[in-house]
């Protein structure tokens, strides 16, 4: 755990001074005070007293009470302490050696510190001397006979990375990681002399000695045990290997304690050394064990970045937790909330308030527990959006700093950076997922928007207007145009020979930290040309710039933090630098002073009023009330700016007024979207901040098709109308709330070929945990006897929306699942979708539908290919806004009616066009249609989670056909996995190609497998991207009736502690009649699955429970699943999918049968919030 130090180099001297703040004599930037909390590397007990760190502070707490005696900051972050009499000797990184007075722990002293090693992280003392371990490769001898006057006898090099010090009487034992263990004869301490090293074969980390004996704990070996009766002669008596990294070992009796980080802690029979057994294991609630102290039957651990666990070890079988001792993470980033600061503790999983006024250090008045690691926040409203590096975003309530409230979080693919607000959308730096564009219109209930691949890796991002600017790691500086935020495009890219981190704008120039490559300075003047017209280096790294008039504060990891001179922008100068114990990630002004986040040592605050710099310009952010306003209500403004602005001047987009008010009022007349803009300034400067303030419809209204609801759906396709070849035409849709909360939507018909714009809602009332049937909703829901069009369903949260779309006849209905797209995946101006498996002749033909869910009218191209990719003809058509349109037999009406197998190219350059597209391939004979949405492509393994070559029943014929889309045209061939009904190791075959975009493999189980029966299909390719699809359908000859099974990411399998639903399902007490639900399941993982489905009718009612165990790599599917469950007819059912097994992966489906025609629907799964 120790290993991520970094390694730097100083002046060694020995100083005696207050030990508890840096300073630095050559900088204007000076810290004023500090808050040290931070990581727990280390805990020890004496004399009933628990010692351990936290960041830079040293805490003392009663055993036997739990009662904190005491604390001191060390101004060190602290790895090690050991405690001999009266004194407490520390190991605190870069502050050295720390020897502190404990004898009054209510007022402990820190009587001198030492500049050396530069590293310090291990200490030993038996009050005489105190023997130092630098993480780098030496060890420092230290005379402390005299606490407040040590002396440093001597430097005695090693050749590992020395982690650790034990005493043996005048020996010292040294861990030296893959080296082993370094035995030094300390009778003459100035003079060290080397009598063995053993090593362990693995990687040493802590030691602890009981009797003759050392207890190492080794990250490869586990626990491991030596005799040093000989110290020259050490020997190895036995070891045990423990799951996880073994970090470090106490010794009660015959019982050891290891601490083994992530996989928790354990106790372990040392009775006979040679064979030593586990007797017990158990985890912290919280935190990493990364050290371990025992004494009796209490043990404690200490927990990183969760302070220190207390457990009862008196059954070693069994340890107990049993209390808990404060701590922190690391912090990594600064908002100001006012006069307050705002800390993202990024270890910690918290975000951190301080008051920055409290005497004589920074105090904590609120914090909040996050659901992922917060780096950086950006603040509007009284919300704070927090950029969490694996888990996404969330938003979180500041109205009153000391009681956080989180509002809502929202998954974002990559690894979020950075974020920064342009009015009603946040800019996410999300590294190897690029740009995220997030719609928080509604801030609780924020959408993915759009996004950008950006070259390189998207690390940090500011915004200028509606110019951003990304730090693109290895590809530099992109200038990115978010004019239309839903269609970003990238203006430039600037290589700066550096791996570019983070971007500060100062006027026409934007500031970009290189990393180990110093900071760069670019005119940005033209962003489609930017120009690099200075550079500097700093100590160490630049990791981020805030910009202050013309001077840069930058933060320099492990050398803390440096003010450089930019006034003149092409030769600009570092004025000085003044460290700090952690490692300073990123900062921001709070009022006039600077708060640096500095990693596991908390946050420092700088007094940096000698520097100079200009004033800052105000910072604009409001607030308004009342929170949900409708048409007609007077709308008071609230200024939230910080930074004394002096004007203040507002703008009102409904009726174009303005007004120079502080705090004005506004009445809107209309119900939609309004973006109110505030430029706020001083003598220092402006700023400008907007915010899309939702005016809902007056009471007794609904609102109109174009309203901004906080999430919208669209179905590109529904009718209630009569069709090609006699067949008749219907749709029903299902609306299904995953949550508790009742939700209220408001449902469109979008009709084909008219201005939707005067669209008029329906309200339909969705319960929660309840479906909502709306059956053959274009007739009986919006009353259209013959009418053709999109639905679109726009909601205060998000709901499941689903359809069936199907031709009724006397044998039937033959039909296609429909889903209910969120708005925010619909295609936009300059995309184009790509649609496969299209089919036309006698037996087949394919219609190609498009659903514009904009205000404005778009143009549509399809451009029609063969498979082998022989370009056929371009057809066009025009959709008016909110409507929807259909071109039947597109094969045929450019010409080329026999079309075995084909596919097309759908665009639009529209500007702001928002527009879904789809294909519908229907069997002639039969009628049956299935519903072809634009191909996923993706370099990952790809799973068709049923296939079939299958006798069914009433003689039905059950066939797979495959299509594999190769965009690139350059794949070889793929790797073609079968798995059964039986489970076990899956079949393989290689599947050649041939170079053409396209390849239907038509009945792929008996041609790739010869095979009979029924499963999944795993597909990948050694490289490039692609996309498969298939159709599961009954050949009795003379007709096909079949379902549509796209290919889904391996990446998309659910896991244990997620549900998923299946909504939309039916079932029939009469077997020729109705429908009847069947249920599959895919085991992806070599362990075999317990299972648990939930089965309810749409109102909630419980019908029945399956639990099963899916074997390894099986695939199962249960027939009829409702029979036997209820006596009553079902068209509107729903189950709930959930496994017990760690570590599970598995895919789900639902499949719903029309027991009269035999044609099946594939229904996919959902997940629950």
């Amino acid at each position: 755990m120790r290993g991520f130090r970094l390694i730097v180099f100083s002046v060694v001297m020995v100083l005696l001074v207050a030990p508890n703040v840096v300073q630095a004599d050559d900088s204007c930037a000076q810290v004023d005070s500090r808050w040290g909390l931070g990581l727990s590397w280390v805990v020890v007990e004496s004399g009933g007293t628990v010692f351990y760190g936290s960041g830079t502070v040293l805490i003392a707490v009663s055993a036997s009470t739990d009662a904190e005696l005491g604390r001191i900051d060390l101004g060190g972050v602290i790895f090690e302490i050991s405690i001999f009499g009266n004194h407490a000797f520390v190991a605190a990184d870069q502050r050295g050696l720390v020897i502190v007075d404990i004898s009054d722990l209510s007022l402990m002293q820190a009587l001198a510190h030492t500049d050396d090693p530069v590293r310090a992280n291990g200490v030993a003392s038996n009050g005489d001397i105190a023997v130092v371990t630098d993480y780098r490769n030496d060890v420092r001898i230290f005379d402390v006979s005299s606490p407040n006057d040590p002396q440093r006898l001597t430097v005695f090099e090693v050749e590992g990375m020395a982690q650790d010090v034990v005493l043996l009487g005048q020996y010292a034992a040294i861990a030296e990681g893959t080296t082993g263990i370094r035995m030094l004869d300390l009778s003459d301490p100035a003079n060290p002399v080397e009598v063995a090293l053993l090593s362990t074969g693995g990687e040493v980390n802590r030691m602890t000695v009981d009797g003759s004996k050392i207890y190492v704990a080794d990250h490869d070996l586990g626990l491991v045990i030596v005799d040093v009766s000989n110290p020259a002669s050490p020997v190895v008596l036995g070891s045990l290997e423990l799951s996880g990294s073994a970090g470090a070992v106490s010794v009660v009796g015959t019982i050891a304690w290891v601490a083994a980080d992530y996989t928790g802690i354990f106790a372990v029979d040392v009775s006979d050394p040679a064979a030593p057994v586990i007797l017990g294991t158990n985890r912290p609630s919280r935190g990493v064990p990364v050290d371990v102290v025992a004494d009796g039957s209490n043990v404690w651990f200490a927990a990183y970045s969760q302070g220190v666990a207390r457990f009862d070890g008196a059954d070693p079988s069994h340890p107990q937790e049993v209390g808990w001792y404060g701590g922190a993470g690391e912090t990594r980033s600064v908002v100001a909330l006012g006069d307050y600061a705002m800390v993202a503790d990024w270890m910690g999983l918290s975000l951190r308030v301080f008051d920055l006024d409290a005497d004589p250090s920074p105090v904590e008045v609120g914090s909040l527990a996050l659901p992922g690691y917060p780096r950086r926040m950006a603040l509007a409203s009284n919300r704070v959006y927090v950029a969490m590096e694996y888990e996404g975003l969330a938003v979180v309530d500041v109205a009153d700093p000391e009681n956080l409230l989180l509002v809502t979080t929202l998954a974002i693919p990559g690894h979020p950076q950075d974020i920064v607000l342009m009015g009603s959308v946040a800019l996410v730096a999300a590294q190897s997922a690029g740009l995220q564009i997030i719609d928080i219109t509604h801030p609780e209930a924020p959408s993915i928007l759009a996004n950008l691949d950006t070259p390189g890796t998207a690390n940090g991002v500011s915004i200028v207007g509606t110019t951003a600017f990304v730090a693109a790691g290895s590809a530099g500086l992109l200038t990115v145009d978010l004019s239309n935020p839903s269609n970003p495009q990238i203006l430039s890219t600037l290589d700066l020979g550096a791996v570019a981190i983070d971007t500060a704008p100062m006027g026409s120039y934007v500031v970009v930290s290189g990393y180990y490559s110093g900071l760069f300075v670019v005119d940005v003047s033209n962003p489609a040309n930017p120009v690099q017209v200075g550079s500097v280096d700093v100590p160490n790294m630049a990791r981020q710039a805030v910009i202050s008039g013309t001077l840069a504060f930058v933060t320099n990891g492990v050398k803390g933090l440096s003010v450089i001179d930019l006034g003149d922008p092409a030769n600009p100068v570092v004025l000085g630098t003044t460290p700090t114990p952690g490692e300073t990630w990123f900062g921001g002004f709070v009022g006039e002073r600077f708060v640096l986040a500095d990693g596991p040592a908390g946050i420092a605050v700088f007094d940096v009023s000698a520097c100079g710099q200009a004033g800052n310009p105000p910072i604009a952010d409001f607030s308004s009330t009342p929170e949900h306003p409708r048409a007609g209500d007077t709308v008071s403004f609230q200024d939230l700016s910080t930074g004394d602005p002096t004007s203040w001047a507002w703008s009102f987009p409904d009726d174009g007024s303005t007004s120079s008010e502080q705090n004005p009022t506004h009445v809107f007349a209309s119900a939609g979207g309004f973006e109110v803009r505030l430029e706020v300034s001083n003598s220092n400067g402006a700023s400008t901040a907007s915010r899309t303030l939702i005016i809902q419809p007056a009471e007794g209204e609904l609102p109109p098709v174009d309203y901004p609801f906080a999430a919208t759906a669209v179905i590109p396709a529904a009718a209630h109308a009569g069709g090609a070849q006699g067949t008749s035409w219907v749709t029903d849709v299902v609306l299904h709330n995953l949550r508790d909360d009742n939700v209220t939507a408001d449902v469109f018909f979008l009709k084909s070929g008219i201005d939707g714009v005067q669209s008029r809602a329906v309200e339909i009332a969705v319960p929660g945990d309840e479906s909502v049937l709306l059956t053959d909703i274009v007739l009986e829901t919006f009353g259209f006897h013959s009418a053709s069009g999109a639905i679109l369903i726009g909601s205060d949260q998000s709901l499941v929306v689903s359809s069936r779309t199907y031709n009724t006849s006397p044998e039937g209905t033959y039909g296609q699942f429909i889903p209910g797209f969120n708005v925010n995946r619909a295609l936009m101006s300059g995309q184009r979708a790509t649609l496969i498996q299209l089919s036309e002749g006698d037996a087949f033909r394919t219609n190609l539908g498009v659903a514009n869910a904009s205000a404005v009218a778009i143009d549509i191209s399809v451009e029609i290919y063969e498979a082998s990719g022989q370009y056929l003809d371009t057809s066009h058509f025009h959709v008016p806004p909110w409507s929807h349109a259909q071109i039947n037999g597109v094969f045929s009406m450019v010409g080329f009616p026999q079309t075995a197998d084909g596919y097309a190219i759908i665009g639009c350059d529209t500007a702001d066009a928002h527009w879904f597209a789809y294909a519908s391939v229907v069997d002639n004979r039969s009628g049956d249609p299935v519903f072809v949405a634009p191909t996923r492509e993706s370099s990952e393994p790809l799973w068709i989670v049923a296939a079939a070559h299958v006798q069914g029943a009433n003689n039905t014929a059950w066939r797979t056909d495959l299509e594999i889309f190769d965009p690139a045209k350059n794949l070889e061939e793929l790797s073609m996995q079968w798995l059964g009904s039986e489970g076990g190791t899956p079949l393989e075959v290689d599947l050649p190609l041939t170079g053409a975009p396209c390849r239907r493999v038509e009945d792929a189980l008996a041609s790739l497998f010869q095979g009979e029966g029924a499963g999944a299909l795993r597909i990948e390719a050694s490289e490039g991207s692609l996309a498969v699809t298939s159709r599961t359908f009954n050949d009795p000859g003379d007709a096909t009736y079949g379902q549509y099974i796209p290919a889904v990411f391996e990446s998309e399998a659910l896991v244990w502690g997620r549900a998923a639903r299946l909504v939309q399902l039916a079932h029939s007490t009469r077997p020729k009649y109705g429908f009847r639900t069947n249920l599959g399941f895919v085991n992806i993982t070599g362990n075999t699955l317990t299972m648990n489905v939930v089965l309810l009718d749409g109102d909630t009612t419980y019908l029945g429970n399956l639990s099963f165990e899916l074997l390894p790599w099986q695939y199962h599917q249960f027939n009829n699943v409702f029979k036997g469950m209820t006596d009553e007819d079902l068209d509107n059912a729903y189950v709930v999918v959930t496994t017990q097994t760690g570590g599970a992966a598995f895919f789900t489906y639902a499949s719903v049968v029309d027991n009269r025609s035999g044609d099946p629907v594939f229904i996919p799964p959902v997940l629950e919030p």
